[in-house]
């Protein structure tokens, strides 16, 4: 009986560890370099974008903390998968001396899935924080430049990080009450540690509603006269450069949020349409579901690249940091600093604030 046993145990094993290698295509191996080398772009340009705003003395501490926040959890989620595919890759190499060698424990998959999800999370719900801070600087804008709650953006970005972890722990139980087993691939899907439907039911909302609010808060902003409630000239500047730069900030915010949202509504409904769909072999299942993940390392690019495209200050940051200048001169210079030419009626409206100002004082 136990011979029998164990003969059966050696079968399971020997199917296991073939449809393991079965998964190491061309196409999956490909797929696997792209995800390793985006997610490594993503991470430098993560870097030096959040050194940008981090250095920018013109922004307001609230909103630096909370794009920070933003900016760690986009990268810890492509670092994460970054560590991923290079253990995929490497694992992919030893396989061709150990066929066994790219099985997963079940509970380690469903670990690492369970983490990799986390930052996501967190991002959505900082996408939320950053697009509250935009209308509160834009209700307040006149005095928001002395308005800081730097310990509450912090406080609020950990209480995410903590909720998000204590969410999690019902999982990581579930995951090891789980028989001790091996998988030939290991993914969110495969593990089903990943509710898809519940995840489009709130997240891709959440979503919407915060472009929305980011939308509307850049229109506002854009269609604000500063001159409208200025009551003197010292005013009258601050509430100008305040809306100046709410209408530059809130806008980057915004297509940051849009992008956001595409990628969200891309990689989940791809996922829930690949879990439904039929297939004949785990490999055509592997290189379907890396071609998914490939969503997050190309927003990691594109995150950056985007505003850098359309914010001439952030592009003027970016490309005159001290380590461009290093490797070449030129960079120092960076391209053409940004002008900003005041509309034709601003003389007009700046002496009318003075003649209703001084016409006041002589009544």
């Amino acid at each position: 009986m136990l011979m029998a046993s164990t003969s059966a145990n050696a079968t399971i094993l020997a199917e296991t560890c073939a449809a393991a290698q079965d998964i190491v295509t061309p196409g999956l191996v490909i797929i696997m370099i792209a995800v390793a080398l985006l997610d490594g772009t993503s991470l430098i340009l993560f870097y030096f974008y959040g050194r940008c705003y981090i250095t920018n003395k013109s922004l307001q501490p609230n909103f630096k903390i909370l794009i920070t926040a933003l900016t760690v959890a986009l990268a810890l989620r492509n670092f994460l998968t970054m560590i991923r595919a290079f253990r995929m890759l490497l694992m992919m190499i030893v396989s061709i001396w150990h066929p066994c060698a790219l099985l997963t424990i079940y509970a380690i998959c469903g670990f690492e899935s369970t983490i990799n999800i986390i930052p996501i999370e967190v991002a959505t719900h900082t996408f939320a924080l950053v697009a509250i801070e935009r209308v509160i600087a834009t209700v307040f804008y006149k005095k928001y430049e002395n308005i800081v709650f730097v310990k509450t953006c912090i406080f609020v970005t950990v209480l995410m990080w903590i909720i998000q972890l204590s969410i999690s722990f019902p999982t990581f139980a579930q995951i090891l009450q789980r028989p001790p087993t091996l998988m030939s691939y290991c993914s969110s899907m495969s593990t089903q540690t990943v509710n898809l439907g519940q995840l489009v039911g709130y997240r891709i909302p959440i979503d919407i509603v915060i472009v929305i609010i980011a939308a509307v808060t850049y229109y506002i902003n854009k269609r604000a006269d500063p001159f409208g409630d200025a009551v003197n000239g010292s005013s009258h500047l601050t509430s100008r450069y305040q809306r100046s730069e709410n209408i530059e900030a809130t806008k980057n915010v915004t297509l940051h949020i849009i992008l956001y949202l595409l990628v969200q509504i891309l990689n989940l409904y791809s996922s829930y349409w690949l879990g439904n769909l039929k297939l004949d072999t785990v490999a055509e299942f592997a290189v379907l579901k890396e071609t998914t993940s490939l969503c997050y390392p190309i927003h990691g690019n594109v995150h950056v690249i985007l505003i850098l495209i359309t914010s001439k200050r952030m592009r003027y940051k970016f490309f005159t940091q001290p380590w461009l200048c290093r490797i070449s001169p030129r960079f120092c210079k960076g391209p053409s600093s940004p002008q900003f030419k005041p509309s034709q009626n601003t003389d007009a409206n700046y002496f009318e604030q003075y003649k209703r100002q001084w016409g006041s004082v002589a009544k």
